[in-house]
């Protein structure tokens, strides 16, 4: 049996649709008993990542994916832990999204931010380096 939607969410479905995140993030914050409304949680966490909120925005999300999993909250938990470096988790969540999507422009901003992930693995991954010196000689 699915909860009635609080008034709220209209009001932050509204403020999400414009672009409006500061409202919608200022909205959530307001009414902070709706958090755990797997709804809820996936405006709140959408605005919250707009915002510089990142660290709100991933708990929200997670909870959001924990309970009624959707694939636009897989993406911006994502992007969450992008956000936040959590390199290993983020990439976790695109490879699952392009392994069960058929979307080619969903696809595309995947591999844009799985780029940017090896790209900053590379940064910090150790290089081996190999350096030798030979030499023959006699002393007489």
């Amino acid at each position: 049996m699915s909860q009635p939607e609080p008034p709220a969410w209209n009001e932050a479905r509204r403020w999400m649709r414009q672009s409006r995140h500061d409202q919608a993030y200022s909205l959530g914050r307001a009414h902070e008993s709706l958090l755990g409304h797997p709804v809820f949680d996936l405006y709140y966490g959408i605005a919250a990542l707009h915002t510089g909120e990142p660290g709100e925005a991933v708990f929200a999300l997670e909870r959001h994916v924990a309970q009624q999993p959707s694939r636009l909250g897989h993406f911006m938990l994502g992007k969450g832990y992008f956000v936040l470096g959590e390199d290993l988790r983020a990439k976790e969540e695109f490879e699952d999204l392009l392994a069960t999507g058929k979307d080619p422009d969903e696809a595309a901003v995947i591999w844009q931010y799985l780029d940017n992930i090896w790209w900053r693995e590379g940064r910090y991954r150790p290089v081996g380096r190999f350096y030798a010196e030979a030499g023959i000689g006699r002393s007489d």
